[in-house]
């Protein structure tokens, strides 16, 4: 089984002392999570890692319908990145379980709030290789 600290409110989980170990679907979601929120470029290390979500949508003259579409465009991209970064993993003999990896991407809903038209809802639905149901649910307000 594979594992990675746990991240809260974008900081390192302690608990009673000890850093915090997430692993499942809970790792899946917290890499799903990750890997939306860097920006593509920004590792030194890996500047192929991250989205193009954020850079899709900020200053963007686009109607909303378009915004979306490209919005669900990115993330979908960005989610294809990931599933091949867990097949090398595995190519490479690490140990990633079934709940950790992304079989199919069911769903990727992004919604611009009627009030508040900064605001985007999204909605990821993915499916693991242990074919359990994953929901990623985050709003990002640009």
């Amino acid at each position: 089984m594979s594992f990675d600290l746990r991240i809260k409110n974008a900081d390192l989980s302690i608990i009673n002392g000890k850093l915090e170990k997430v692993t499942g679907s809970d790792k899946l979601i917290q890499d799903i999570l990750k890997i939306i929120y860097t920006d593509a470029g920004t590792n030194p290390f890996n500047p192929w890692y991250g989205s193009y979500f954020n850079k899709s949508i900020v200053g963007s003259n686009f109607d909303s319908e378009m915004i979306v579409k490209i919005s669900q465009n990115q993330l979908q991209n960005t989610l294809d990145m990931l599933k091949k970064i867990q097949q090398l993993q595995v190519s490479s003999l690490q140990t990633v379980t079934p709940d950790e990896q992304i079989a199919s991407i069911v769903d990727i809903s992004v919604n611009r709030s009627k009030v508040e038209p900064r605001l985007f809802d999204v909605i990821i639905k993915v499916l693991t290789r242990a074919l359990t149901p994953v929901n990623v649910n985050f709003s990002i307000n640009i």
